[in-house]
């Protein structure tokens, strides 16, 4: 009888390995961290982790370093931990012998900054109104509010290089996902932790009738935006290459699994 179970250690090149790290065997009893980037497709992958991991702990986005705190200083034994953590609020969980392993999820950065900023001007966001108030327009808050490779900031603290910025990232993160592969990293994801996974759609919690829906950037401010945050684009497009592998593979996989189970 054939198994339906894929052999996932096969999809994966060296490179994707090196962060995958051996499908998590060394986690032990660890608490799941997952760090939360804005507009990276945390609602809908942390919804589908915390169905499992119970109990779970949400940091409050509007004050991180008091959550941290509690989180510390709490008895309680949470399998999960999630919310805008930024490395340097990691680093706090590793002074205190905070026994974890960190996942999180990329976006492209520039679509990033745009979701995020049609987010913000929404009544979903509960300063929506001093948001338009400082920042009416997009280039306003993309060119002065958002720091210079911002993911590299709050995933590792800063990079100066790609080879660093690879290097921080496979040694403070078991698992990073993309959320233009959402399915795929999820599948990946939650093989790796033995829960089961349903495919759905991604959660947007920004209003579809958003005045700023279909917001146009000018030419000039995405090229300034791609130079601002070159770094975090080249490991994106780094990790869109192995993703994009990854879902050949296993589209393949898939397809050999039915047409062996028509015989």
């Amino acid at each position: 009888m054939m198994s339906n179970k894929i052999n996932f250690s096969t999809l994966f090149s060296d490179s994707i390995n090196e962060y995958i790290k051996k499908s998590f065997e060394d986690i032990d009893d660890s608490i799941l961290v997952y760090l939360h980037i804005p507009k990276a497709a945390g609602n809908t992958s942390i919804g589908q982790i915390k169905q499992h991991l119970q109990p779970n702990f949400s940091l409050q986005w509007n004050d991180i370093d008091g959550s941290i705190k509690q989180l510390i200083e709490t008895e309680e034994k949470y399998r999960l931990v999630s919310g805008h953590l930024w490395d340097s609020h990691i680093n706090l969980l590793r002074e205190n012998d905070f026994k974890h392993y960190s996942v999180t999820f990329m976006r492209h950065p520039i679509q990033r900054i745009i979701s995020q900023y049609r987010y913000m001007c929404t009544t979903n966001h509960p300063e929506s109104e001093q948001f338009l108030e400082q920042y009416p327009k997009f280039d306003d808050f993309a060119l002065n509010e958002i720091e210079p490779n911002y993911m590299a900031k709050v995933l590792v603290g800063g990079a100066k290089s790609f080879d660093e910025y690879w290097t921080k990232l496979c040694e403070r993160y078991t698992f990073i996902g993309l959320s233009e592969f959402y399915n795929t990293s999820m599948i990946v994801l939650m093989n790796a932790l033995n829960l089961p996974y349903t495919i759905e759609e991604k959660k947007n919690v920004t209003l579809k009738t958003s005045a700023n829906s279909n917001l146009l950037i000018d030419y000039k401010v995405y090229n300034k935006l791609e130079k601002t945050h070159s770094l975090d684009i080249q490991m994106f497009n780094y990790l869109n290459v192995q993703y994009s592998k990854i879902s050949e593979k296993l589209l393949f996989e898939i397809y050999n699994m039915q047409k062996l189970s028509l015989f």
